[in-house]
């Protein structure tokens, strides 16, 4: 079936365009803060992802896209794309209660790379976390038109 209304952000050479996907699972709460784990703690927490990972994605909700965007304008990032942290451990601050559609939620990133970054999102108050993928797609050629035809799932 066609993609329809999916939210995309452009980098600015216009040569990539990116797309935000949520995990159909749940993502461990311990999965969330390796910063201060030991290499074993890691270790278990990337089996988990993992796991979370071959449950699948699906496109984010309007609501979930939205709280994304405040995530990325609180933290000044202009260009997803330069999100790469290759240590693993500088990364924007997570970001609590951010409030949107009469609820509070939590954010924060997990792992980012040049090509696609995974974040966490959850209700705040206990909710489960759910893992975002921004995955980048290069764009090879102009179109001209309304609206980015993405093709079929």
């Amino acid at each position: 079936m066609p993609v329809q209304n999916a939210q995309l952000y452009m980098d600015a050479s216009g040569a990539n365009v990116y797309t935000v996907f949520v995990s159909a699972l749940g993502v461990p709460c311990e999965c969330i803060d390796t910063a201060h784990s030991t290499d074993s703690q890691r270790y278990h927490s990337m089996q988990a992802l993992q796991s979370v990972v071959a449950g699948g994605y699906c496109l984010a909700t309007s609501e979930q896209v939205r709280v994304f965007d405040k995530y990325v304008s609180h933290n000044k990032i202009a260009q997803i794309d330069c999100m790469h942290y290759p240590d693993f451990t500088r990364r924007p601050a997570a970001m609590r209660n951010i409030w949107e559609n009469r609820h509070y939620y939590d954010m924060g990133v997990i792992m980012t790379t040049p090509d696609l970054a995974n974040f966490y999102i959850r209700r705040s108050g206990g909710g489960t976390p759910r893992l975002m993928l921004v995955c980048k797609t290069a764009v090879t050629a102009a179109e001209t038109g309304v609206g980015v035809n993405l093709g079929h799932t």
